[in-house]
């Protein structure tokens, strides 16, 4: 079962705090991701460049989505896992989302080992991160169309 930012706060992590839903931060985030989305499609740049634009995307849109229920991350060990389990759970994911998006940041953080990235990352990367951006994309403008809104 996928937690929520106050599953979270109740076992006693520190990863997420308070913070108002800043519709400014919210749609930055968004453009955000939806330019790391299209770096993904760049044939110019590296295998492991485009696997990260990917993560980044992925990551943009689960931020966007805390910060709409009113909660910020704070940088500490298993932050980035952490706030990808509890958007899903916001958004309504379902585990096996979950755990391709998990297995997304594995693969994203082999830039920490020095070992390249393949294609099949990519694909997977990619196919992944358009999945859960579409699902969270229209999760906000359901739950949270006025933080979208000029």
């Amino acid at each position: 079962m996928l937690r929520k930012p106050e599953g979270f706060l109740k076992e006693g992590s520190k990863v997420f705090r308070p913070a108002p839903a800043d519709k400014r931060i919210i749609r930055a985030l968004l453009q955000a991701a939806q330019t790391k989305a299209k770096d993904v499609k760049l044939d110019a740049v590296s295998l492991d460049t485009r696997v990260e634009a990917a993560y980044d995307a992925v990551y943009d849109c689960c931020l966007a989505v805390l910060y709409a229920e009113r909660y910020r991350t704070n940088a500490v060990t298993g932050h980035h896992q952490e706030a990808l389990e509890a958007a899903c759970a916001l958004v309504g994911t379902g585990d096996g989302l979950f755990e391709k998006l998990d297995a997304l940041r594995d693969v994203r953080n082999l830039k920490y080992t020095g070992a390249p990235r393949t294609q099949a990352d990519l694909t997977e990367a990619k196919a992944v991160m358009e999945r859960f951006t579409e699902l969270a994309v229209a999760w906000l403008k359901r739950k949270h169309a006025d933080l979208l809104r000029e």
